[in-house]
């Protein structure tokens, strides 16, 4: 929810009328229990609409958004993109509530087709331009050169857009079409990944495990404790007692107790799982120690290496030098390392 409001907010909507629509106050929307109901995204670009006279502001909303953070991090290290694609239809309600999103091939061609789960085409314009053109940067900037989409369906008609859809997309637009959907060559879904990483996407797939109705069934308070923290860390939120205890309807003064009975302490679990994830993403050297520390919660790059240094006496560098030079059988060169 809060990337809408920060993508509505850096198009020219002040912030207090979004945070009027939203009820709640701008930093509390990145709890990860928080989706975003479809009536209101619909509420919020419509508003937007109307304050920053954009006729095509989701359009515009999904070519700015950066997203970023764990949940981007799962789809970029996947293998291939059939299966990225799948665990983006896997998790699409993590964002909007109603949302279903699938792979339809057929033959030579394949689609990914989204749909909000309600309400009419015209009232859903904003919302889809969003989702598709926000699908598009996440997912098909990750193949290698040579992949292109064939051409983007849409459900609403197109009298406001002229070229411009066409031009923001890349490819033909065809409105007034019985769904939404981003149609490419079917050979692309075979296509690996330039971000490929297994290792991370195993541990971020567990952080997304977190959320229910699949988290807190853990036999062991500890386990629990594990899986509210990670998915506080998909949300980018450094979780801390106060937190989790929430998440698991306890005193924090009860969650010390009950992990020292289990032989740990909050700290030691909490480091456990933020190290997991980070040694993870640091196979990965398409992402840089920043991206990583700002995905994870943490305010820059130089607190991530901090903490790191806390936990194994090294900078996260220095991981990702001895593993990708066992992976490569020399080391990477300093040029290819972004360690910032």
């Amino acid at each position: 929810m809060l990337q809408i409001v920060e993508v509505l907010q850096l198009l020219g909507t002040d912030a207090r009328s979004l945070r009027a629509i939203v009820g709640r106050s701008l930093a509390g929307l990145s709890d990860p229990w928080v989706r975003l109901p479809r009536a209101m995204a619909l509420e919020l670009f419509e508003h937007a609409e109307r304050r920053t006279g954009d006729r095509l502001i989701g359009l515009h909303a999904g070519q700015q958004g950066k997203f970023h953070g764990p949940l981007a991090h799962l789809f970029a290290s996947a293998p291939r993109l059939r299966p990225a694609l799948e665990l983006y239809g896997h998790f699409s309600r993590l964002a909007i509530d109603t949302s279903v999103v699938r792979l339809d091939v057929r033959g030579d061609t394949a689609s990914l087709v989204i749909s909000p789960g309600g309400g009419t085409p015209s009232a859903n314009r904003h919302l889809m331009d969003y989702t598709l053109m926000a699908s598009v940067r996440t997912c098909w900037r990750l193949l290698p050169p040579g992949s292109t989409l064939r051409e983007i369906h849409v459900r609403h008609p197109g009298k406001h857009y002229g070229s411009e859809a066409e031009r923001a997309f890349g490819c033909r637009v065809h409105f007034q079409k019985p769904d939404d959907r981003i149609v490419f060559p079917a050979r692309d879904l075979d296509r690996p990944l330039r971000s490929a990483n297994p290792l991370a996407g195993a541990q971020i797939e567990k952080a997304l495990a977190a959320l229910p109705p699949t988290g807190m069934h853990h036999p062991t308070f500890e386990g629990r404790v594990e899986q509210a923290a990670r998915g506080l860390l998909v949300a980018g939120r450094h979780p801390d007692q106060a937190m989790v205890a929430k998440r698991l309807h306890v005193s924090v003064r009860s969650l010390q107790r009950r992990l020292e009975d289990e032989g740990t302490t909050f700290r030691t679990v909490r480091d456990g799982v933020l190290r997991a994830l980070v040694e993870a993403q640091l196979w990965n050297p398409a992402l840089s120690i920043k991206e990583i520390a700002l995905g994870l919660g943490y305010a820059d790059a130089a607190a991530l290496s901090k903490a790191y240094r806390r936990w194994t006496g090294q900078p996260p560098t220095a991981f990702r030098d001895s593993v990708l030079s066992a992976t490569v059988g020399r080391r990477v060169p300093a040029a290819r390392r972004r360690a910032t």
